[in-house]
C-alpha cells in the first residue's frame, strides 16, 4: 500500500503503533492534541498535520485512535472533523474502543461523502503495538478491508474481518468483558490465596498451568488497576451492557462487575 497514511491520536497505543509504521517505511503524518508526541514522531520522519482536517485532506488512509466516543465524533465530524474533506474513495479506520452504532452513524456519513468507514479496534497492549504483533477486529465491506490489510498488517499480526461495520467493534466489546471480568476475579482468587498463606506469585504460577488460567493470570503483572486502567474499564463495561441490551439478552455476570466498578469510584 503506497498511499499516505495519516495517524490521529499518539497516546499509549497510538504512539508506539505510528512508530511502527513509520519503521515499516510508511509514507505518514500525525496529528495530536499534545505536541511533545508529534515532534517525537517528526524526529523519526513522520510529517506534522496542523490539525485532522489539514491531515485528512493529502491522505488516503487515516487511522483514528482517540480515548473515547466523544472524542471519536469529534475527530469524525466535528467542526475539524476529517470526514467531510477526505478524498473519495479514501479510507478512515475506527481503531478506538467505541460503540457499534456510532461506527455505524460514522460510516453511514461517509458512505454519502464517497468515503470508506472500517471499524478496526486493537487489542495487545502498548509492547505489540511498538513491536507490530496486534490483533485487529474488523468490520465493514470486504473490499476495503483486503485494500487496507498492507497497511493493517504493518502494526498486527493477528487480523479478523468479522462481518459489516461495527462488527469489529462488537467483537473488542465482547473481549473487553471478558478480560475485565477475569482480571476482577483473578485479583480475588490471588487475594485469597495470600490470605490463605499462599505466595502470590506462586499461586500465579500454578494457576496458569491449571484449568484457572486466562491472560489476566498469564499476564499478571502487566495488568494494571490504575486509575487510567479503571477509566477504560468504566468505559468499556457499560458499553458491553448496552450491546447485549440491544439483543435483549442477560449478562448477570456483566452486571456484577460493573457494579463492584462503580462501588470502587
Amino acid at each position: 500500500m503506497g498511499e499516505k497514511v495519516g495517524f490521529i491520536g499518539l497516546g499509549a497505543m497510538g504512539k508506539p503503533m505510528a512508530r511502527r509504521l513509520l519503521e515499516t517505511g510508511v509514507d505518514l503524518v500525525v496529528y495530536d492534541k499534545l505536541t511533545a508526541p508529534v515532534e517525537d514522531l517528526v524526529t523519526l520522519g513522520a510529517t506534522a498535520a496542523a490539525g485532522p482536517q489539514a491531515l485528512a485532506k493529502d491522505s488516503s488512509v487515516v487511522m483514528v485512535i482517540v480515548r473515547d466516543e466523544a472524542q471519536t465524533n469529534e475527530v469524525m465530524l466535528g467542526d475539524d472533523g476529517v470526514l467531510a474533506v477526505m478524498k473519495k474513495g479514501s479510507v478512515a479506520l475506527l481503531m478506538s474502543t467505541i460503540s457499534p452504532a456510532l461506527c455505524k452513524r460514522v460510516a453511514t456519513e461517509g458512505a454519502a461523502l464517497g468515503v470508506h468507514v472500517l471499524d478496526t479496534p486493537v487489542s495487545g497492549g502498548t509492547i505489540n503495538a511498538g513491536l507490530g504483533n496486534l490483533t485487529i477486529m474488523v468490520g465493514g465491506d470486504r473490499a476495503v478491508f483486503e485494500r487496507c490489510l498492507p497497511v493493517l498488517h504493518k502494526v498486527a499480526t493477528n487480523i479478523y474481518h468479522l462481518g459489516e461495520i461495527g462488527a469489529g467493534e462488537s467483537m473488542k466489546l465482547i473481549n473487553n468483558m471478558i478480560f475485565y471480568s477475569n482480571a476482577r476475579v483473578a485479583r480475588e482468587g490471588l487475594d485469597l490465596a495470600s490470605a490463605a498463606g499462599i505466595d502470590r506469585e506462586l499461586a500465579r504460577q500454578v494457576i496458569g498451568q491449571s484449568t484457572g488460567g486466562s491472560w489476566a493470570i498469564e499476564q499478571w503483572n502487566t495488568v494494571t488497576f490504575s486509575p487510567v486502567a479503571r477509566a477504560l474499564e468504566l468505559k468499556d463495561m457499560p458499553l458491553a451492557k448496552a450491546m447485549a441490551e440491544e439483543f435483549g439478552m442477560s449478562v448477570p455476570i456483566l452486571d456484577i462487575c460493573i457494579r463492584q466498578m462503580k462501588s470502587e469510584r
